[in-house]
């Protein structure tokens, strides 16, 4: 079914009506990891669709699926940074030690719950196969990266596509 589907069948459910989730805990996220990713080929790319620019974000899936992390993109440079908000220095995030898939865009749009939803199933081989980026991001190390943000995109979108129709 997917996180897609089930939105959808919540959204059918609940209708536009308020509800209580109650109180929600967020754990806190260490850090440690300086990542230093350059974001090439990205200029003007965007969700299937046309709906969503994927050029202004970059999101990175844990390996076990149950850490998702967002960055924006500066456009000045293409690095992926903690901030850019402030008018302070761009600093590179500094990220739980992992290996964490790499996708371009926004979470919580097609190609990033897509990629999610084939992470929680564990299909790495097919992920790894298709050539889906991963970055191995430790403390003390030289985490750095180029993701080409278009053949990252078409790669997690023609594998869901294989995946789903199985």
């Amino acid at each position: 079914l997917g996180l897609q589907g089930l939105s959808y069948q919540l959204a059918q459910i609940l209708g536009s009506r308020p509800i209580d989730l109650g109180e929600i805990q967020f754990p806190e996220i260490e850090s440690g990891a300086i990542v230093d990713i350059s974001v090439t080929n990205h200029e003007d790319l965007w969700e299937p669709g046309g709906l969503y620019p994927m050029y202004t974000r970059v999101t990175l899936i844990s390996l076990d699926g149950q850490t998702i992390l967002c960055y924006p993109v500066n456009p000045i440079d293409g690095k992926v940074v903690d901030d850019l908000g402030t008018v302070q220095e761009k600093m590179p995030p500094s990220i739980p030690p992992g290996d964490y898939y790499v996708c371009p865009g926004l979470f919580g749009n097609r190609t990033q719950l897509h990629l999610l939803d084939m992470v929680r199933a564990g299909e790495h081989e097919l992920l790894a196969n298709a050539g889906v980026p991963v970055l191995s991001a430790q403390e003390e190390d030289d985490n750095t990266m180029t993701l080409d943000a278009q053949q990252a995109r078409d790669a997690v979108l023609a594998t869901y596509e294989l995946w789903s129709s199985q």
